[in-house]
């Protein structure tokens, strides 16, 4: 199993290595204009393949990974051991310092933070299985 210790603090994607992590970020993250428009939705893509995967999943439904404890059908396989580990095992990624309250993930404790804890204001958290800090 390939280990990605490169970590965006955007959106918790990991990357094997810091070239592939500063791609995405620029990418993604990036403030250029994306050439790929859908032409139901007007969502923009930086990439025809990410175009066609939006519409398949978005648009058409298309849902090939099937959950084996439940009925949860995903439109990619990256989103089925995310959805297995919190549903179904009830895994605790992310856990809160202050009230030790368990989140499946940094977003989570993240936006548990800025609800309980900060009145709006979020407080850096750091990531449990990373030296990244998310803002």
């Amino acid at each position: 199993m390939e280990t990605k210790e490169n970590w965006c603090q955007l959106c918790e994607k990991g990357y094997g290595t810091k070239q592939y992590l500063q791609r995405h970020v620029n990418v993604v993250h990036g403030k250029k204009e994306k050439a790929f428009k859908c032409l139901i939705c007007e969502s923009k893509f930086n990439f025809s393949t990410s175009l066609n995967k939006h519409v398949s999943a978005v648009h058409e439904m298309v849902r090939p990974f099937e959950c084996s404890y439940c009925d949860a059908k995903l439109a990619n396989s990256a989103n089925l051991k995310p959805h297995v580990d919190a549903v179904h095992l009830k895994l605790k990624k992310a856990t809160c310092d202050i009230c030790k309250m368990g989140f499946t993930g940094v977003r989570g404790l993240r936006g548990h933070y800025q609800r309980i804890h900060e009145n709006g204001n979020v407080k850096n958290v750091k990531c449990p299985s990373c030296p990244t800090i998310v803002k």
